[in-house]
């Protein structure tokens, strides 16, 4: 995913919560990562992987832990 600071601040390290969802919005899967600093209005990419089956995922959300 791409990440970007829109404020006028650095964020810093952040751990987060991806919720992998299937086409109805139900839970398919947990991933837990790091977003990391990210000076303002800095654009980074976001890199995990996860081992569960998500074939049949549609969206996500991304949430602090």
């Amino acid at each position: 995913a791409d990440v970007e600071n829109t404020a006028t601040t650095d964020h810093q390290v952040e751990l987060v919560k991806i919720t992998i969802l299937g086409k109805d919005g139900e839970e398919i899967a947990q991933i837990n990562s790091v977003i990391g600093d990210i000076a303002a209005g800095e654009k980074i990419k976001l890199n995990t992987s996860i081992t569960a089956d998500v074939t049949n995922a549609k969206d996500f959300k991304i949430a602090p832990q």
